[in-house]
């Protein structure tokens, strides 16, 4: 039972919280694609982009660089059409408003991602301890609870 009184695995017909693995695995599939993907395409530009030893090509920038930002963009358009990223689509898992209601787009790119990166780049220590409140009673990480978010799996495809 939670602080509330409700159930923690449905918490009182808003839906099943998902478990601390598919979370895990949506979070390494999203952000693998985004870092894997760039790296990839620095290490071909770093082959092919050199014209002699110390050049660099810079028509070949635009290119490498719409591929290296593809990534991104794509997870962006997941999230404003279907509310989930790809990780999270692919382990049918969603975020919705600790209500139960569909949380707003705006929610979800500035408080859970881009805010909690900011506060993550300027204090090393708020990342561990926005991972590690994972594994407490209401399984809410710090960037679910500024941006009133808890995630659950998908009962309806």
């Amino acid at each position: 039972m939670s602080a509330d009184g409700l159930c923690t695995r449905c918490e009182g017909g808003i839906g099943i919280k998902a478990g601390v693995g598919a979370r895990l695995g949506a979070h390494l599939l999203d952000y693998g694609a985004v870092i894997f993907v760039p790296f990839a395409v620095i290490a071909v530009a770093a082959s092919l982009g050199k014209e002699a030893p110390g050049e660099f090509n810079p028509l070949i920038f635009i290119p490498l660089a719409v591929l290296a930002l593809s990534p991104i963009v794509v997870q962006v358009w997941a999230q404003a059409t279907w509310g989930q990223s790809i990780g999270k689509r692919l382990l049918s898992i969603k975020v919705v408003r600790s209500d139960g209601k569909p949380i707003e787009f705006w929610r979800v790119l500035l408080l859970r991602n881009l805010l909690m990166s900011l506060l993550a780049q300027l204090c090393g220590v708020i990342a561990i301890a926005d991972a590690l409140m994972i594994f407490s009673e209401k399984r809410q990480c710090l960037h679910d609870l500024i941006a009133d978010s808890i995630v659950v799996e998908v009962t309806d495809r």
